[in-house]
């Protein structure tokens, strides 16, 4: 299993004694607690499937709005470079 916390979005809870941040686990985001004294995280979401981008937290201390989905990414091949004379070069892609 890979596991990152990742730092770009911290919430302090209402509570003013744990922060939220987002634990993605096999591509998969939640939401999770930790207090600052030291204590047990907290998961806060049991999400199955895409990441979180973004969320906030409620007087309560629950993630309400939140931004999930998930990112594709491709890997596209550049090859075949020739010269055109001295006005530039020609590319061919392959995908």
């Amino acid at each position: 299993m890979t596991s990152t916390a990742e730092g770009r979005v911290l919430r302090w809870l209402p509570d003013g004694r744990s922060l939220a941040y987002i634990v993605t686990r096999d591509g998969v985001s939640n939401i999770w607690s930790m207090p600052i004294d030291g204590g047990a995280p907290k998961q806060l979401t049991n999400f199955t499937t895409d990441q979180i981008a973004w969320f906030d937290l409620s007087r309560d201390g629950k993630p309400t709005l939140f931004s999930r989905g998930y990112t594709t990414r491709d890997v596209v091949l550049i090859s075949g470079f020739r010269k055109l004379g001295a006005s530039g070069l020609l590319c061919v892609a392959r995908i």
